[in-house]
């Protein structure tokens, strides 16, 4: 059984309220989306202010199998792709005269 994967989301949020009420609602959303132990960092550029937030999550159930269910189709479409081209391969090379052929040597005949 596959492990399933660790996403790291990074969100980046304007943070000019007027109210600690406005600020709050914000930061109960955020809290809601990214969980408690998410991370932030305090960013100002031209006198706006932001926050990077920072979380990790593990991928959904849904997430996973979706995962599984593409990594079996391009698993599938690699490996047809694989046979077809052995399969020409085997077909061009099938025959050990054209050997002789690909190297350039006289034909032997018994």
């Amino acid at each position: 059984m596959k492990q399933k994967r660790m996403f790291k989301t990074n969100e980046y949020v304007s943070i000019d309220y007027e109210t600690l009420g406005d600020f709050k609602k914000s930061l109960d959303e955020w809290i809601k989306k990214h969980g408690p132990d998410a991370r932030f960092e305090y960013y100002e550029e031209y006198g706006d202010r932001y926050l990077a937030i920072m979380a990790e999550r593990e991928e959904t159930d849904r997430e996973y199998n979706k995962r599984l269910e593409e990594e079996a189709h391009w698993k599938a479409i690699a490996e047809e792709r694989d046979r077809k081209e052995f399969e020409r391969l085997k077909a061009k090379y099938e025959d050990p005269n054209e050997w002789d052929k690909i190297l350039e040597r006289p034909k032997v005949n018994d």
